[in-house]
């Protein structure tokens, strides 16, 4: 009932027009919790013509809204360069700038602003909004193959967010080195179809690592005829 309250909510919030009106930020607020990123974009507009309109909250909200919808461009534009990206919002801005830079290919940068996402503030922060921050520290160590470092962001993430904790192992062991490391990995795997891919994840391992011939029994034996050769 409540997801079918939601689309219906979605499908009335694109139909209705939107005036060229402030609309609470309250209000907006709701409209983002609801699914409806991209009609949040939208009533958030007459805010960001004036520099009057443009506070912080209304930035970070905006910035919000247009991560929903992957408008990682306009996340940029929104949040680059703002002074209280560190100190306000529970660093927010740092992990939405984090999530931009990834989808832009800038791991870099994305491991700078992820790095600074992950610090404490005076902020409550969920696990898994702690989780979602160690991922994109992971993602970003593993585009730079910082080999290591992916490999234990992705053990931290996976010790906050439980309910993909099997597929965080499996990322885990694909970007480590060290054979022992990667079976214990394997070991905490438990879930059918993630222990399915156990096997999948050892030979790119292998092949990421150069270890071929390894590499290409371990496909073979999977029926990987085309990759094993």
């Amino acid at each position: 009932m409540r997801s079918l309250t939601r689309c219906l909510f979605w499908a009335a919030a694109c139909a209705a027009p939107v005036q060229a009106q402030v609309v609470p930020l309250d209000s907006v607020e709701q409209t983002l919790q609801a699914g409806a990123s991209w009609h949040a974009t939208r009533l958030l507009a007459p805010r960001l013509t004036s520099a009057d309109g443009r506070t912080p909250e209304t930035l970070i909200l905006a910035a919000r809204a247009a991560g929903g919808w992957q408008g990682w461009s306009t996340v940029e534009r929104l949040l680059n360069g703002q002074p209280w990206l560190d100190s306000r919002f529970d660093a927010m801005g740092r992990r939405l700038l984090a999530e931009a830079a990834l989808a832009n290919s800038r791991p870099a940068e994305a491991l700078t602003h992820a790095r600074a996402s992950l610090k404490p503030t005076v902020y409550p922060r969920t696990d898994t909004e702690a989780a979602r921050r160690w991922l994109l520290l992971a993602r970003a160590h593993e585009r730079l193959t910082n080999w290591d470092s992916a490999g234990a962001a992705y053990t931290r993430a996976g010790g906050l967010f439980r309910d993909v904790a099997d597929w965080l192992a499996l990322r885990a062991a694909g970007v480590t080195r060290d054979a022992t490391v990667r079976a214990r990995l394997y070991t905490a795997v438990t879930a059918p179809a993630a222990r399915a891919r156990v096997s999948w994840t050892e030979a790119s391992a292998l092949a990421r690592f150069d270890q071929r011939d390894a590499a290409a029994r371990e496909y073979a034996r999977l029926g990987a005829t085309a990759t094993s050769l």
